[in-house]
């Protein structure tokens, strides 16, 4: 498997080709017969054991299990595919808010047009000045850039 950098976005399902719900451990030996480099970071939620994979030099990363199914994926620069052909990671805080119908922040993410299956990651401190509680969008500056977007389960805030 050779993530694909130019993929659509697709709410609550996949980014690159990397699809909630999959196998890990398939992914991860299609990523290794394909000689990509990748890490790993294991760590505990709750009762919880995930792991955290990598792939730095395509800006992806995705989450698995205790049971190596894939919960998350995360997109970032120099990943290139877009969200309903207009939203990508690096997008501006101004750019997004001229383009989305509405916003909603919660827990750490900006939803955009009520659709929770992904998710605009609000970095926690940008020039200086910390960003971890926020409530609306317009508490953040227009220049800021939203450099990770998350595909969840539409459930994940619950």
């Amino acid at each position: 498997m050779t993530p694909d950098i130019n993929a659509d976005i697709i709410a609550a399902e996949s980014i690159g080709g990397i699809q909630l719900g999959s196998d890990s451990r398939e992914v991860l030996n299609l990523l290794d017969k394909t000689h990509n480099r990748f890490s790993c970071l294991k760590y505990v939620v709750g009762d919880f054991l995930c792991t955290q994979v990598t792939l730095e030099h395509v800006g992806l990363s995705f989450v698995h299990d205790e049971g190596n199914r894939i919960i998350g994926v995360t997109c970032r620069p120099p990943y290139a595919g877009r969200y309903r052909q207009k939203f990508y990671p690096g997008i501006t805080v101004g750019k997004l808010r001229e383009m989305a119908a509405t916003t909603l922040v919660i827990h750490g993410y900006i939803i955009v047009d009520k659709e929770f299956g992904v998710l605009f990651s609000v970095p926690e401190k940008y020039a200086g000045k910390f960003y971890d509680d926020i409530d609306t969008i317009e508490q953040l500056p227009s220049h800021m850039a939203l450099n990770e977007i998350l595909v969840r389960d539409r459930e994940w805030w619950r």
